[in-house]
């Protein structure tokens, strides 16, 4: 059990195709944990969140802060980890923080010049190319780049590559930086980073199919 004048602050990710949770102290200790997964994250994260919590000896009420990732990335996955956030802000009554994933990746990298590309599941690429953010044809993106030396980062890396080649060389393709550390963005906390309010980072609307099938009106 920890003393409760102590702020710890619990993280919690699950926009890029996996369920991540972490935690951080003032005292600049950390943890985190990841699973990777594109489906069942509402099964998955609370149990992570009690996994986490009871490895440090620790219990819900000793929570200060929540951190979580706000998008853009899975459109479901997404959704989940806001929800479990804010519902353990609400019944904890603790503030709840959100963080782009776009910034907690290039904070990860350590430069917020290098271009994020995120993976839609689609042929575009969600994209923080400089100060412009959005959904990026492959070709857009290697447009934006034309004529730059700069490192990019993200989970579409290796489909973007195969697109739209290394720019002669000047592009550098930097691995590592495909997830998120949920101990990492919890440590954020202790800083003067600017966090976003908890609410979602969309780029583009759910994908929403009508369904063939003849619809009968009920009077």
């Amino acid at each position: 059990m920890t003393d409760n004048n102590q702020k710890i602050v619990l993280a919690v990710d699950t926009a890029l195709q996996s369920c991540a949770v972490g935690m951080a102290w003032a005292d600049g200790r950390k943890i985190g944990r990841s699973v990777e997964m594109e489906r069942g994250h509402s099964e998955r994260l609370v149990p992570l969140i009690q996994e986490v919590l009871k490895e440090s000896d620790l219990e819900f009420k000793d929570l200060g802060v929540i951190v979580t990732t706000v998008g853009p990335g899975a459109f479901t996955g997404l959704r989940i980890g806001l929800s479990t956030a804010r519902a353990l802000g609400l019944a904890l009554n603790v503030p709840v923080k959100g963080i782009a994933t776009f910034d907690a990746l290039a904070r990860q990298y350590g430069s917020n010049d290098a271009v994020v590309v995120l993976e839609t599941k689609r042929a575009d690429f969600y994209g923080r190319i400089g100060d412009k953010e959005g959904c990026f044809s492959a070709e857009e993106i290697k447009s934006e780049l034309a004529g730059k030396s700069i490192a990019i980062i993200g989970n579409a890396l290796e489909r973007l590559k195969a697109e739209v080649g290394d720019g002669g060389g000047a592009w550098k393709f930097v691995s590592g930086f495909e997830t998120i550390d949920p101990a990492f963005i919890a440590a954020l906390a202790f800083s003067d980073f600017e966090f976003l309010p908890p609410e979602p980072v969309y780029l583009r609307g759910a994908d929403v199919t009508m369904s063939n099938k003849a619809q009968r009106t009920i009077a």
